[in-house]
C-alpha cells in the first residue's frame, strides 16, 4: 500500500513542478517583452533599437541590401503638454504612431526613440531616396486627418532627420547622422518661423 501512495507523490511533485515551470516561462516572457518594449505607445523600445541597428547593419554587411533610418521628432510637443496635460499629450502620441504606422511596409521596424517625443525607423531595403519618398507619405497621412484633444483639433508636425547605410559605417555613425541631419532640420525650421 506504500508504493501507490508514494507514486502518486511523486507524481504529484512532478506535475506541480511542470506547472511552476510553465508559469515562470510565461512570467519570463511577458518580462521579456516589456522590456523591449515602450508601454505607452507599445512601439519597440530604444533597448531593442540599438540591437536590431547592429542586427540590421551586420546583414547589410552580408548581404549588401541597403536600409535607411528616419528619426522623427514631434515639433513644439511642449507646447501640447504644457497647454493639454500629459494625458492629451500622451493621446497624441498614441495617435501619432497610428497614422505612422498605417504608412509602414510590414517589413519596417518602428521604435520609441528614448522616452520622450522622438521615433525611429528603421526602413529595410530603402535607400535614402525611398526614406524620404517614406517621409513625405508619412507627412501627408498626418495632415488630412486632424489630431483631436477632446473637441479641439490640434496641428502635430514633426521633423524627420535622415541616414543610411554603407558598407564601411558603422551602426552608431548611421544613428549619429540621423540626429545630426535632425538637429540641422529643426534649428533651420525655427529659424524661418
Amino acid at each position: 500500500m506504500v508504493f501507490p501512495i508514494l507514486i502518486v507523490a511523486i507524481l504529484g511533485f512532478i506535475l506541480g513542478a511542470i506547472v511552476v515551470c510553465i508559469i515562470l516561462s510565461k512570467s519570463i516572457k511577458k518580462y521579456k517583452q516589456q522590456s523591449l518594449t515602450d508601454e505607452l505607445t507599445g512601439l519597440y523600445n530604444s533597448r531593442e533599437f540599438k540591437n536590431r541597428l547592429i542586427q540590421e547593419t551586420e546583414r547589410s554587411k552580408r548581404y549588401k541590401l541597403p536600409f535607411s533610418l528616419l528619426l522623427i521628432d514631434v515639433d513644439k510637443f511642449k507646447d501640447i503638454n504644457d497647454n493639454f496635460g500629459y494625458k492629451a499629450a500622451d493621446k497624441v502620441l498614441c495617435d501619432l504612431v497610428s497614422k505612422i504606422q498605417n504608412q509602414l511596409r510590414a517589413s519596417d521596424l518602428f521604435f520609441r526613440y528614448k522616452l520622450g517625443d522622438e521615433f525611429v525607423i528603421i526602413a529595410l531595403n530603402t535607400n535614402i531616396e525611398g526614406a524620404k519618398v517614406l517621409a513625405e507619405r508619412i507627412n501627408k497621412s498626418l495632415s488630412k486627418e486632424p489630431f483631436l484633444i477632446g473637441k479641439q483639433q490640434i496641428e502635430v508636425r514633426i521633423t524627420i532627420g535622415f541616414s543610411d547605410f554603407e558598407i564601411d559605417k558603422p551602426e552608431k555613425r548611421i544613428e549619429q547622422e540621423a540626429i545630426e541631419d535632425l538637429r540641422r532640420l529643426k534649428q533651420n525650421k525655427y529659424r524661418l518661423i
